[in-house]
């Protein structure tokens, strides 16, 4: 898991980073902490006549707050190279690495120049939904009220989760939410009691969720019950001991999470 340490270098996101072998660079607001553990450089030195030009293959090893990978890239693009790669939405793409070596003279420590930038519309995060929550909680930009992800779940999830039958991924909907609302100050549905036809408890606040699920709402501190529009309903499918409807407290100067999972279409 990540944890910064003091010895790392700023690794900056959307600017190139320049990381020496055996160097660590960090980045604190993504939770990042990468590593160059070691160059093979064999591209064509200058002064030598080369059947072709070579390639410097990094070998980088990579800790998020979800875990840890080990990948390479290469200078040299082609089916059997690859310079960039994709991990958790982030693009980690190889720019350079210097000193281009030279005929004759010893190869010194060699300097990595990185590029990272966010690349959240390539990732399908249909069941990731562990990594799509670490995603997210990189945006959160608020510092009182409540942030979470919206996910739908649907098909045969029983009895136990086969990814070919059961899906899981983010959606865009509505959020609503209102002051705590108990059971009954509601109107459910006939068609199925996790939709409300009526809320009758007074609005907050509402926000639209973003293609990866994400939302935050500021709230002042106090309880609430969160609902998702569906339609012409309001969906909502947990409750506390006391007929209270999805449920969440907002503390002063915290930051409640709350996730939602639409699996109203989903067989258990």
């Amino acid at each position: 898991m990540y944890n910064e340490k003091e010895d790392c270098i700023d690794l900056k996101i959307g600017e190139e980073t320049e990381i020496k072998s055996g160097e660590t660079a960090c980045n604190a607001q993504y939770g990042l902490s990468l590593r160059v553990e070691s160059v093979n450089d064999s591209r064509c030195p200058i002064g030598v006549m080369c059947a072709w030009a070579g390639t410097a293959s990094v070998q980088f090893h990579l800790t998020t707050a979800n875990g840890e990978y080990s990948f390479t890239l290469d200078t040299y693009q082609s089916t059997a190279f690859k310079s960039d790669t994709v991990i958790e939405g982030i693009k980690y793409e190889l720019i350079d690495v210097s000193p281009y070596p030279v005929f004759g003279e010893e190869q010194p420590i060699k300097t990595v120049k990185i590029l990272l930038t966010p690349n959240s519309q390539s990732i399908d995060w249909t069941n990731k939904t562990a990594e799509l929550r670490v995603h997210n909680q990189n945006k959160i930009s608020i510092t009182e009220g409540i942030w979470g992800t919206l996910v739908k779940t649907e098909g045969n999830c029983m009895p136990v989760i086969d990814f070919r039958f059961c899906k899981q991924y983010p959606v865009k909907r509505e959020i609503v939410v209102y002051e705590y609302t108990n059971i009954n100050e509601t109107t459910q549905s006939s068609i199925r009691p996790v939709f409300f036809e009526t809320v009758n408890t007074k609005m907050k606040a509402t926000i639209t969720s973003d293609k990866e699920g994400f939302f935050q709402l500021e709230l002042k501190p106090g309880k609430y019950s969160i609902f998702v529009k569906e339609k012409q309903f309001l969906w909502a499918n947990s409750f506390d001991g006391y007929g209270g409807i999805s449920p969440v407290i907002v503390e002063m100067s915290k930051i409640s999470e709350k996730n939602l999972n639409m699996n109203y279409d989903a067989s258990y």
